[in-house]
């Protein structure tokens, strides 16, 4: 990722090589620009949607044919 990527940005690449997550990758940066940016405040279900993603993700294989290294 290069330097400014904004969390809509790296959730975009990242749903390249993890199709089945775009959405939940998709809310997770909406979570993020709310807390980061609109100074709002966290929410347990917004952290147990993260960590939820952060599991999945680690126990996915990265569909990695296609996407350019």
């Amino acid at each position: 990722m290069l330097p400014g990527t904004t969390a809509h940005g790296f959730a975009r690449e990242a749903s390249r090589v993890f199709p089945a997550e775009t959405d939940a990758l998709e809310t997770s940066a909406g979570d993020f620009d709310r807390v980061r940016y609109l100074g709002e405040a966290g929410s347990r279900d917004a952290y147990e949607r993260l960590l939820d993603l952060d599991r999945r993700i680690r126990a996915t294989k990265p569909l990695l044919e296609g996407v350019p290294g």
